[in-house]
């Protein structure tokens, strides 16, 4: 994705629950930001719980100007960490909630809120989510969650 390489499609990783793929999603975005080959490249990570954005920026050791997180209006402490500005931000955290709330009636590409300096983000990570009961529909031509 980083490379442009990818097809438009979704990828989806089959390793259990707890092998490591939040880790591997740590370092990568660590080498992201500091890769000269990858300077203009950026990434929008979507988790299921906000402690878990917490724990990955932590964990990631990024600058300040390297992310922002986007959750709703209340939570001001969240929304102020890294940049403050997401559409600045190389790095966008945010919940599946926003994601799923943006997206509602309208397809993911066109949600300019996700965007970064005004193109839509060309990495997309959904870290994983057990969510017994809750479906949700992608649809390749214009992405949106159904409920």
């Amino acid at each position: 994705m980083a490379d442009g390489g990818c097809a438009p499609a979704y990828y989806v990783s089959s390793l259990d629950p707890g092998v490591g793929k939040t880790t591997a999603m740590v370092h990568f975005l660590r080498e992201l930001v500091t890769s000269q080959d990858y300077q203009g490249v950026s990434a929008l990570v979507c988790l299921g719980r906000l402690d878990q954005i917490r724990n990955v920026i932590e964990e990631a050791n990024l600058q300040d100007q390297d992310f922002a997180v986007l959750t709703a209006k209340t939570n001001e402490y969240l929304n102020s960490l890294g940049c403050g500005v997401p559409e600045d931000a190389r790095i966008l955290f945010t919940t599946h909630a926003m994601v799923e709330k943006r997206c509602f009636k309208t397809s993911f590409s066109d949600t300019k809120i996700l965007w970064f300096q005004g193109q839509p983000r060309q990495v997309k990570i959904w870290d994983e989510a057990i969510l017994p009961g809750h479906p949700v529909t992608l649809c390749q031509a214009t992405p949106r969650f159904t409920r």
